[in-house]
């Protein structure tokens, strides 16, 4: 079985971080899943890479999906943020699960498409 190549964008803060059960949950899945790349412009991404043996991190998104070639990315951003960065991944093949809400209201939802 082919693994399917796994990016997290937006590691969190070292106290607080998202990411881990996402992270932790991948790992445990590792025959399935492996995780391809980390992506955050903060301080934290080198230790949850050490701390998850990720060698791949970047902190800017476009080089993470040209270098990291992910087959699914998981956005753990803001939700106002979510949008582009999610439409980015898609036109480039990658699966982006969401469940955060894209937007507040009808109207916006329509105008983001």
């Amino acid at each position: 079985m082919t693994k399917l190549r796994i990016a997290v964008v937006g590691v969190g803060t070292r106290e607080t971080s998202r990411a881990r059960g996402y992270l932790s949950t991948i790992k445990r899945l590792h025959d399935r899943w492996e995780i391809c790349a980390l992506c955050d412009s903060g301080d934290a991404l080198d230790e949850i890479g050490e701390r998850f043996g990720v060698s791949a991190r970047f902190r800017r998104y476009s080089d993470m999906l040209d270098q990291g070639e992910p087959d699914v990315v998981f956005l753990l951003v803001p939700s106002d943020g979510q949008t582009p960065l999610a439409l980015e991944a898609i036109d480039r093949g990658c699966h982006v699960p969401h469940g955060d809400p894209l937007c507040a209201d009808a109207p916006n939802g329509r105008r983001r498409g």
